[in-house]
C-alpha cells in the first residue's frame, strides 16, 4: 500500500509542478476511496447497529422478539430468573391490589367460589358427625360407664373416649435423606410426644442400615415397618429420601397409600434440592404440608362390640321422649281425677250450687253460690290430695231452702 501511495503522490516526468493545494485534495479523494473501499462494509454494519440502538422503539420491539426464549431457556437452566421476578412480581400484585382489588376478585373468584363451597360442606358434614358420635357417646351404655370412669380416673371425658375409641393415629412424620440420614423435616399430629428428632431419624437409618448387613440383604430390599409397644414405624423409600411415620393403634392398608403418594410427590417437586443436599435442610420446609396431610386419625366402635349390639341413639332418645309421655299422660289423669272427685263432692254437698271450674292462669277456678250454714269448701278441699293454692273459690252468699 506504501508503494502505491507513493506512486499516486509522485508527478509523472515532462509534468509541471502542480501547486501546492492540488495534491492535498487529489490524495485526500484518493485515500478516501480507498478507505471506502477497504472499511465500507465494516462502518455500514455499525452504523446500522448504532441506528438499532438509538432508536428506543426498534429496539424494545427486537428485544421483546426474544425475551420469550430467554427467559424459557433461564428458566430451564435454574431458578435465579424466579428468585429475582418473585420481589417484583409480588410489589406489583400487591400495588394492583391497592389500587383497585376488583381484577384480582374477578380473576380468582372461579377457583375460590367452589372451594368456599367446599370447605363449607365439609365443616357441616363434620359438625352433623361431630353432633352424632356426641349423642351415641352421651346417650350409650358404653357413653355412661366412660363418663364414670373419666370421673373415677381424673382424665378429660375425650381422653378416655378417645383411647376406646381410637383405631389408629398418626402422631408424627419424619423426612430423611437416604443417603446422608440426616433428617430433612418432621411434623408432629396433637400432643403426640417430640423426642430428639435428629436421634430418631439417625436410630431409624441405624436400624435400616443394620438389616441390611446383617442379613444380607439387596438394596431394594428395605425394611417396610417396624414394632415398638403400641407404636408401628412406617417407612416409605424414595430414590432420594424415605418418609417414616409413626403409627398408634392398627393402620389399615389403604394408610401405606398415603405415604407413597406424599413421598413420591416431594420428589417431584425437590428432586433437585434432594439430589443437591449438603446438610441445609431449610429449602425442604414447603413439604410440610404433604408430610403433615400423612397425619391421619380413624376412630370408631370399641374392639369386640358389635354394631348391632349398640343401641343408636335416635332410638334411646325415642324411648326416653316416650316414657316421659307416658308419665306426663298418667299424672294428667291422676290430677283430673281427683280434681273432678272433689268436684263432685261439692256438688252433692247441701247449701252449695256450683254454677262453673274452669282452669285459668295454671288454677282452678270454681264459682257458685253457697249457704253461710253450709260446710266449708276450704275444709273440704284439704281432706284431698289437691294442694290448697292451686284452688280459687268464688262465692256468692244466698239461702238454701233444702234441709240440712
Amino acid at each position: 500500500m506504501i508503494p502505491l501511495t507513493r506512486a499516486l503522490s509522485q508527478p509523472e516526468e515532462g509534468a509541471s509542478e502542480p501547486s501546492s493545494v492540488a495534491p492535498v485534495v487529489n490524495g485526500s479523494d484518493e485515500l478516501g476511496e480507498l478507505r471506502a473501499l477497504l472499511l465500507g462494509p465494516e462502518q455500514s454494519q455499525l452504523a446500522t447497529l448504532r441506528a438499532r440502538f438509538d432508536d428506543p422503539q426498534r429496539f424494545a420491539e427486537e428485544l421483546g422478539s426474544l425475551l420469550p426464549d430467554a427467559v424459557r431457556a433461564r428458566t430451564a437452566k435454574d431458578q435465579q430468573l424466579t428468585k429475582a421476578l418473585t420481589p417484583t412480581v409480588e410489589a406489583a400484585i400487591s400495588a394492583s391490589v391497592k389500587k383497585n382489588p376488583q381484577p384480582l376478585v374477578d380473576a380468582i373468584t372461579p377457583v375460590i367460589g367452589p372451594a368456599i363451597r367446599k370447605a363449607i360442606a365439609q365443616a357441616f358434614s363434620e359438625l352433623t358427625q361431630s353432633i352424632n358420635q356426641a349423642m351415641e357417646r352421651s346417650f350409650s351404655r358404653e357413653g355412661l360407664s366412660w363418663r364414670v370412669e373419666a370421673w373415677r380416673t381424673g382424665k378429660p371425658f375425650s381422653e378416655v373416649v378417645l383411647s376406646h375409641t381410637l383405631l389408629y393415629r398418626v402422631e408424627q412424620v419424619f423426612l430423611i435423606h437416604r443417603k446422608t440420614g440426616l433428617l430433612l423435616h418432621h411434623v408432629v399430629g396433637g400432643a403426640g410426644a417430640v423426642q430428639d428428632v435428629d436421634m430418631v431419624s439417625s436410630m431409624l437409618t441405624a436400624i435400616r442400615d443394620f438389616v441390611q448387613d446383617s442379613f444380607g440383604t439387596r438394596s431394594e430390599e428395605v425394611l417396610d415397618n417396624f414394632q415398638v409397644g403400641e407404636l408401628t414405624v412406617m417407612v416409605e423409600q424414595g430414590p432420594l429420601a424415605l418418609l417414616a411415620a409413626v403409627v398408634r393403634g392398627a393402620a389399615p392398608k389403604d394408610l401405606r397409600l398415603v405415604f407413597q403418594e406424599a413421598i413420591e410427590q416431594i420428589h417431584v417437586e425437590h428432586a433437585q434440592s434432594l439430589d443437591a443436599f449438603a446438610g441445609d435442610a431449610a429449602p425442604f420446609e414447603k413439604t410440610r404440608l404433604y408430610l403433615e396431610d400423612c397425619l391421619r386419625t380413624q376412630t370408631g366402635s370399641p374392639s369386640g362390640q358389635q354394631d348391632a349390639k349398640k343401641v343408636a341413639p335416635l332410638t334411646m332418645i325415642g324411648g326416653v321422649v316416650g316414657v316421659l309421655l307416658l308419665v306426663w299422660i298418667g299424672v294428667s289423669t291422676w290430677n283430673r281425677w281427683r280434681w273432678e272427685a272433689y268436684l263432685a263432692q261439692l256438688k252433692a254437698e247441701p247449701g252449695i250450687i256450683v254454677v262453673s271450674a274452669d282452669a285459668e292462669d295454671g288454677k282452678y277456678v270454681i264459682r257458685g253460690l253457697r249457704d253461710p250454714l253450709a260446710a266449708d269448701p276450704i275444709a273440704l278441699l284439704q281432706a284431698t290430695p289437691i294442694p290448697p293454692e292451686q284452688v280459687v273459690g268464688q262465692w256468692e252468699p244466698y239461702l238454701s231452702l233444702a234441709p240440712s
